[in-house]
């Protein structure tokens, strides 16, 4: 081969790989562009993702402080609603707001106009309270306004705190404050619960910029004010996102969303690392590929070079060979049919590799499922169990709403009627002490305000049996008294669009029932009644004997043959279809939207009636209303009536009585009732004087006790370190209402209760 031949060869070949390079780099720019750009986009989306994450933690932060202001708010309106604050009584006011401040650890303070603390919660009763130091929210609540202060110095405690204050109106006026003092930090919570990311900060500032909380460092930074750049930012606009430098000197994009019960505004702080990583490892990761990219090109310019000049290679030497008269190899490249075959190879080679790949990839696929597979089943299990128990929890709370929601709805006529009897009360005292010298006028006054008393403590036990405060029992009951006696409160609790009538049946046989459930029962009826008639109608209610003369069979048992008291409830409401009513005795079934009802009322009421041996029947037709009858097993006695007045007991013929009782005027009472039947009587105002009285060997023959007292020890606890000193001692207790229901086998006398009960009582103990 010639020089010249050899150059040109030369320069040929280095110009086609020259050429196959370029071709390569031209095809693979593109690809790593576009890869770039979706690389540069998916960073920017994070970005923007992230910026909204932070904003939507910093509402969720601000939804959980405005819902603990919220639930702090309707505490201080329950107190501030208190009859104690209505009549001055502060220390009862006291004992009260003591037993709440226990349970969530809130610090109740109750100020006059002038700014003078009546009532802390903080220290006992009695002792000397300065004056409150002047806070705006204060002033606020004077003026009628429910408000939230800023940080400000407790008065009495010295430290930063902040207070929801709340006016107590009286006639109309507002003669107090109540306050809820809450230290700073408690708000620390508000995080935890706002869900804050652990790399993430956030602070709680008040309307002046003091730190009301922080996630990190909170002891040091609570009560401090915040930085002054920060300040007036939140000053010009407390909302949306702003660079800031954070109290560490770590740059970051602050959130910013303002409370909305308050002037206090949640401040979130993501660094600057977190917001800019996308960025930075999209730039990384498309230098990455274009560095892979380059390296792919040139491999394959290499690799395509050598398969291109091989063939020319041996083309080359079959003509060498050619040329020196030898047979020249047979060349690869260059003949056509060998050509169509390496093509027809290289496409089946193509095909090969790509069923491979998706094998491959099909292979990897399937691994990753099976080694997952366990691991996402026991995950959703573990969700679901976790969903059960907030549904368990969530329709515990519903239930017990349900029972709160009637007894809001009654208060009303409880506070008329006990108006009403507290002026029959004070009425005829009065005329009882201006006509002392008219004995005939004097006892029929003294009836008349016994009357009245009586219906107090009639309804005192029925709210007392609806709150679960005293024990109950069946009993053997007139339907149409308890009716017609809790008709008032029916129609309290319907409102004024519901019209409630009552007809009653004469010659009714008594039914042994629980008195407290079947009014339970009656009002929950009474209820759904009232919800299906939104724009009011008529509630009927009637009783009626029934005899059944065929047993019956229901779905949990049977209905059987015999004589019933049925009283029937029935409204002119939308009615239900087939398929509702079938399942309308079902627990936590409802047609009420979520958080309008519990589902529990109807199976409540079908529960009760077939425990005490009867049956429910519903009756319903859309657009025809809803009947329900109630079947109660007739029983023949005598019905106790508790109006009807007994002679006085003369009394035991004597013994020594102990009387432990911390009011005053209530021991006061006791005494003079239990002399003028001629017992001795020892007194003492708290367990600890009592057992005082029974160390220092006085004689003592039977305690009398209150089981509510102030000193940390109760009338159960009393009697029995009582009885372990004085073996053989007897024991009587007394009280409005029991907290957890269990006098431990000691009798129990209940509040209110007449001198001949009591007299009674003693004396069937005194005689043992």
């Amino acid at each position: 081969m010639s020089p010249s031949v050899q150059l040109r060869s030369t320069e040929r070949s280095r110009s086609l790989r020259a050429r196959l390079a370029l071709l390569l780099v031209l095809g693979l720019l593109p690809v790593w562009c576009f890869t770039l750009f979706l690389i540069w986009r998916s960073a920017s989306a994070a970005r923007a993702e992230l910026e909204q994450d932070s904003r939507d933690v910093a509402r969720l932060i601000a939804s959980v402080t405005d819902r603990q202001l919220a639930a702090t708010r309707a505490s201080l309106r329950v107190l501030a609603s208190s009859e104690m604050l209505v009549r001055g009584d502060f220390a009862a006011f006291h004992r009260q707001a003591k037993q709440i401040s226990q349970l969530d650890g809130t610090n109740f303070v109750v100020t006059d106009r002038t700014g003078q603390q009546l009532v802390n919660t903080r220290v006992a009763y009695g002792t000397a309270l300065p004056r409150r130091l002047s806070v705006e929210s204060s002033r606020r609540a004077l003026n009628g306004d429910v408000s939230v202060s800023n940080v400000f110095t407790g008065a009495l405690t010295g430290e930063p705190r902040v207070t929801l204050d709340v006016p107590v109106k009286i006639d109309g006026e507002v003669r107090y404050v109540i306050s809820a003092a809450m230290d700073l930090p408690t708000w620390a919570k508000v995080f935890e619960d706002g869900r804050l990311p652990s790399n993430w900060s956030a602070a709680l500032f008040d309307g002046n910029g003091i730190t009301i909380a922080r996630s990190r460092d909170n002891a040091r930074a609570a009560g401090e004010p915040g930085r002054t750049d920060l300040v007036q930012r939140l000053r010009q606009n407390p909302s949306g996102l702003f660079p800031n430098v954070n109290r560490d000197g770590v740059p970051v994009l602050n959130a910013i969303q303002k409370s909305s019960l308050s002037d206090w505004v949640v401040v979130v702080g993501v660094p600057d690392a977190l917001i800019d990583a996308p960025r930075v490892q999209a730039l990384y990761l498309s230098g990455l590929i274009f560095a892979l990219l380059l390296v792919l090109s040139t491999g394959i310019t290499i690799w395509s070079g050598r398969r291109i000049t091989r063939p020319l290679a041996t083309l080359r030497d079959g003509a060498a060979a050619l040329g020196e008269g030898r047979e020249p190899p047979l060349p690869t490249p260059g003949v056509r049919e060998i050509d169509e075959v390496g093509m027809r190879m290289r496409d089946a080679a193509r095909l090969i590799q790509q069923h491979g790949a998706e094998r491959d990839a099909a292979t990897v696929a399937l691994r990753a499922l099976n080694e997952t597979l366990e691991a996402r089943v026991a995950e959703r299990s573990a969700e679901l169990e976790r969903s059960q128990e907030r549904r368990r929890i969530a329709e515990r709370a519903l239930a017990e709403s349900q029972k709160l929601e009637a007894i809001g709805q009654m208060t009303g006529g409880i506070a008329h009627d006990f108006n009403n009897l507290l002026t029959v009360l004070i009425g005829n005292l009065d005329l009882i002490e201006r006509g002392a010298s008219d004995p005939a006028r004097v006892h029929r006054s003294a009836r008349l305000a016994l009357g009245a008393a009586e219906r107090g403590r009639r309804l005192v036990a029925q709210l007392l049996a609806f709150s679960r405060r005293q024990m109950l029992q069946p009993e053997l009951l007139s339907a149409n008294l308890l009716i017609r006696e809790f008709e008032p409160l029916l129609q309290r609790a319907v409102g004024e669009t519901v019209t409630v009538t009552v007809t009653t049946a004469p010659d009714m046989l008594p039914c042994r029932v629980d008195p407290t459930q079947l009014e339970a029962a009656l009002l929950n009826l009474a209820i759904n009644a009232r919800d299906a008639m939104p724009d009011g109608g008529r509630l009927r209610i009637e009783t009626a004997m029934a005899k059944i003369d065929q047993p019956r069979n229901l779905p949990d048992g049977v209905f059987d043959a015999g004589t019933y008291v049925r009283i029937t409830v029935r409204d002119d409401g939308t009615g239900m279809t087939p398929e509702v009513a079938a399942r309308v005795f079902e627990p936590f079934f409802t047609t009420k939207a979520m958080g309008a009802g519990t589902g529990l009322g109807l199976s409540q009421v079908y529960g009760f009636v077939r425990q005490s041996g009867g049956a429910v029947e519903l009756e319903t037709s859309p657009g025809h209303g809803t009947t329900v009858h109630l079947y109660l097993p007739a029983e023949a006695g005598d019905v106790r009536d508790d109006a009807a007045e007994a002679p006085l007991a003369d009394g035991p013929d004597g013994g020594v009585i102990l009387v432990v009782e911390d009011d005053a005027a209530v021991r006061e009472t006791v005494v003079d009732t239990l002399r003028a039947r001629g017992l001795t009587v020892r007194t003492a105002s708290d367990a600890a004087e009592a057992l005082a009285m029974l160390g220092a060997g006085v004689e003592v023959d039977l305690l009398f006790t209150d089981v509510v007292m102030p000193g940390g020890m109760d009338g159960v606890r009393l009697a029995e370190h009582a009885v372990a000193m004085r073996p053989g001692l007897r024991v009587l207790l007394t009280t409005g209402y029991m907290r957890d229901g269990d006098p431990r086998g000691w009798p129990l006398l209940k509040k209110p209760y007449r001198p001949n009960e009591l007299i009674a009582a003693l004396e069937s103990l005194l005689q043992r």
